[in-house]
This record gives C-alpha cells, sequence and structure tokens, in this order.
C-alpha cells in the first residue's frame, strides 16, 4: 500500500527527527505539491493552532514538489524542530505523501490537511473531541470554498462537492451509513492511528497525483473503516478555508475534474464489487444517456450547459476508468482482500 522506504528523505537537517520532550495527541500531516506561494500562510495558520491546542506536532512531507516547497518545509522544521518535521516523497501523489507522514506519525490520533486550506481556530481541539467516542475511527470537518474573484454565473450547488466544499450544516452527523458522497474529506479530516495502521492507510491508486485531479481516496478508506465496525463523524466546528484559485473556476479545468470522477467511480466500483458491477452501471448509464438524461440519471433542473457538459464528460471518464481497472484489477482486486 504504502511507499518503500526508499521513498522517505528527509528534507530538513538530523536535528528535526531528534527525540522531543512531549508525547503529542494530535499528528497533523500536511502533504503538499507545488505550493511554495501559499504555503507559508498555511504554515503561519497552523503554527497558530499548534500554540493553541498544545500537544499537536506537524509532519509536512513535501511531494515531489518542483518549486520551493521542500525548502519551505525545511527551513518550518529547522525553526520548530520540537514540533515540525518535514519529509520529501520523490513520487507525487497525496495518498503515497499522506502514507509516509503517517509512518512517522506518533499521535494516537492523525489529522489530515491538504495544502490549499487555511485551518480556523479550535479545529484540531473540535476534531479530538469528536473521538472521545472511541467507536468514532474517522471525522471531518466543515470545507468553506473561499473563490479567487468572482465565481461565474454557471457555477451552481451540484458543482460545490467537486471543488472539495463540504458543509452537512451546524450539528454533528453520523454519517456512517450516508454514502461515499458524504464521507469526510481529507482537506479536513482525523482518523485514529491504530486503525489506519491496521487498515495499511490509503490505497496509492486513488487520489490526485502530478496535476491529475483523481479522487475517491477519502470514500474507499471509509468503505474499509466502516466495514471494519468503525463511526464516521461530521463535525461543524472544526472548519478550514478551502482556496480555490481561478484556474479552477474553467470549463478545461471542470470537465478534467468531472472525467476523473468517472475513472474514480469505475475503480471503486471494481475495487469492491468485481468488474460485472462496473459494466452493469456502465450499461446503464448507456441507457440514461439513450433516454437523453443525465449519466447517473440525476436531475439537471436549472438547464446548465456547463452542468451537462462535465456530466457527459464524467461519464467517459468511467467507461474508460472501466477499461483501465481491467488493466489494473488485480492490484484493485488484491487491495479489496
Amino acid at each position: 500500500m504504502g511507499a518503500g522506504d526508499e521513498d522517505l528523505n528527509p528534507v530538513a537537517a538530523v536535528g528535526t527527527y531528534r527525540s522531543v520532550g512531549f508525547a503529542p495527541r494530535l499528528s497533523v500531516v500536511v502533504p503538499a505539491h507545488n505550493r511554495a506561494p501559499r504555503l507559508p500562510a498555511l504554515l503561519a495558520a497552523l503554527r497558530a493552532e499548534l500554540d493553541r491546542h498544545g500537544a499537536a506536532e506537524l509532519i509536512l512531507v513535501d511531494s515531489a514538489s518542483a518549486d520551493e516547497t521542500g525548502r519551505i518545509a525545511a527551513a518550518a522544521a529547522e525553526g520548530d524542530p520540537a514540533r515540525v518535521r518535514a519529509l520529501r516523497v520523490d513520487r507525487p501523489g497525496a495518498c503515497r505523501a499522506r502514507n509516509q507522514g503517517l509512518a512517522v506519525a506518533r499521535a494516537p490520533l492523525v489529522v489530515f490537511l491538504d495544502d490549499d486550506v487555511l485551518p480556523r481556530p479550535g479545529c484540531f481541539a473540535a476534531l479530538e473531541a469528536a473521538h472521545a467516542d472511541r467507536r468514532v475511527y474517522a471525522a471531518g470537518g466543515r470545507i468553506v470554498l473561499r473563490f479567487e474573484g468572482v465565481p461565474p454565473t454557471w457555477l451552481t450547488t451540484p458543482f460545490v462537492s467537486y471543488l472539495a466544499g463540504y458543509d452537512l450544516g451546524e450539528r454533528p452527523r453520523d454519517v456512517t451509513g450516508d454514502g461515499d458522497a458524504l464521507v469526510p474529506r481529507s482537506a479536513l479530516m482525523s482518523v485514529r492511528r491504530d486503525v489506519l495502521e491496521r487498515l495499511g492507510g490509503f490505497c496509492e491508486l486513488f487520489g490526485p497525483r502530478a496535476g491529475r485531479p483523481m479522487v475517491g481516496d477519502e470514500p474507499e478508506l471509509c468503505r474499509r473503516i466502516v466495514s471494519g465496525g468503525g463511526r464516521l463523524l461530521y463535525v461543524p466546528d472544526a472548519v478550514v478555508d478551502h482556496l480555490v484559485p481561478a484556474a479552477r473556476l474553467t470549463e478545461t479545468y471542470l470537465v478534467r475534474r468531472f472525467f476523473y470522477q468517472g475513472v474514480t467511480e469505475a475503480f471503486t466500483d471494481i475495487r469492491f464489487a468485481g468488474a460485472r458491477a462496473a459494466w452493469g452501471r456502465l450499461g446503464r448509464g448507456l441507457r440514461h444517456r439513450a433516454a437523453g438524461t443525465s449519466w447517473d440519471g440525476a436531475a439537471n433542473a436549472e438547464c446548465n450547459a456547463m452542468l451537462e457538459r462535465c456530466r457527459r464528460r464524467q461519464s467517459l471518464g468511467y467507461a474508460a476508468g472501466s477499461i483501465l481497472g481491467l488493466i489494473r484489477y488485480r492490484a484493485l482486486r488484491r487491495l479489496a482482500a
């Protein structure tokens, strides 16, 4: 599941790894890929949360960046060696980077944040409190979208989740049985370390890598968590702001994002139910298209032309994923064992 040890290299000084004088209750893992311009603001917010919490460590994982991300992470570790560590993974991939962070985490609870969010005050404490009930294996907080500039008029509610927005309201909610669409998001997600280690971490066939907006890493992990008897909890008091650049508010980005959503869904169906389930869903989707409805039968009440184009691309992605999933069938099904 995880990358080999040869992919794990310290980018900070040896002193970063020296024994420290406190036992953290939280290990915060942040994979970062080519985020040098935004990383200082995130580090400032994370340091403030570390101060507020008082018993958390920060693990920054440079995911094969080509810019100054690694240098900035190393400087942060050198400046605060008791609480901050920096690693470098030589092959890109968010799940690979998370797994390498998990490998060196020391706390019983691991919090994952993406590199394009800013945590709000109290975020860590709210997630930690959710795990007071040992039956809660994973929890996730609200992800509030913050756009660069004015969003286009066609950006309606169906697009929000595709841009990583996640808001289930003001009350805590058990989402254990609510399906893939409502599981916690890795942009702000906490998981018990013993559970992650038992499950082998994140599946590295899923999740974003090298500019490809693959997804599905959280639903894949959460399905295994639920199969193992764990509960999933939505925690509204844990909040991050997710920064959405203007480049992601374009047709070019969104049709790719929907395409890889389709690929991901095909991988997920094959991984948990086998090839027959994927090809059966593909047939149903084609029948929906022939009947003039969307790939999944969902309505487009607003007659949003952009949404229709994106959903067409998602159906192509599912077809492509069904074929690619057959090529990678052994790997997908082996991970299901």
